[in-house]
């Protein structure tokens, strides 16, 4: 990943500016879709790690919030999947 002022790059090297990915990633957060948030690119599987995400969400507080809350019960739901009585 290769952050610039106003380009990001992914390593399967797509980039788009900065305000489209936080417009992509506002859109993906407010929808509660945060499952599995892919590149931007149209075909391209290439997911996007919580690293990428919160640093491009930098500075937007509350979005933060929701994406770790959203991203906290997905995680919650994938491990009740696992578990069996």
């Amino acid at each position: 990943m290769i952050i610039s002022s106003d380009k990001v790059k992914l390593k399967c090297n797509h980039y788009f500016c900065r305000d489209c990915w936080i417009d992509y990633l506002k859109e993906k957060i407010i929808n509660a879709n945060v499952s599995k948030i892919l590149c931007m690119q149209h075909g391209c599987e290439t997911i996007l790690e919580t690293k990428f995400i919160k640093s491009i969400l930098e500075g937007y507080k509350e979005l933060l919030e929701k994406y770790d809350k959203f991203y906290q019960r997905k995680k919650v739901l994938e491990k009740s999947d696992k578990i069996k009585f």
